[in-house]
């Protein structure tokens, strides 16, 4: 809940709370005591570990939005441009003025065409958003539970945890 809570202030990227497993893993990574328990600094240590991840969610998820994904969008739509693309489109919209039932050209006479202009840079924007945003999420997911990892290494080599 405290994800779902947190998210309505600072927006889906701090929608993904780790699963079971992961925050037993953290749990155990985190008792250096090996009491079995968790104690205030250790619980201190999780929330750290689970809250620097939504920090860093939330920063990849706005710089991708807000920098990335316009820029990345407008190169590419360049390139299929360049490529031939446009031409490909236009000569499939002479087909469809050709071919399409009445009541289908009645249907997309009725939609404004700023929405059709904005179409291919819609479909762009969402493929890259919904490709490179849960691979950045899984990255840094993985790079806390490292850590996690890392601290619970340490703390058996000193000794710390039996």
């Amino acid at each position: 809940l405290v994800h779902v809570n947190c998210a309505k202030y600072a927006g889906p990227a701090a929608c993904f709370p780790p699963t079971r497993q992961r925050v037993n893993q953290l749990f155990d990574a985190s008792d250096d005591d090996n009491s079995g328990g968790i104690d205030e600094e250790e619980f201190e240590q999780i929330m750290v570990i689970l809250f620097s991840g939504t920090l860093s969610r939330m920063l990849v998820y706005y710089s991708i939005l807000i920098l990335l994904v316009p820029y990345l969008t407008d190169w590419i739509l360049q390139a299929l441009n360049w490529m031939g693309f446009d031409e490909f489109f236009l000569y499939l919209d002479a087909i469809w003025d050709r071919t399409a039932p009445i009541f289908m050209r009645k249907l997309q006479d009725m939609i404004p065409d700023s929405l059709w202009a904005s179409m291919p840079e819609q479909m762009v924007s969402m493929t890259l958003f919904f490709l490179v945003v849960p691979f950045m999420f899984d990255y840094i997911d993985d790079q806390g539970y490292k850590a996690a990892a890392k601290h619970d290494s340490k703390a058996i080599s000193t000794g710390k945890k039996d």
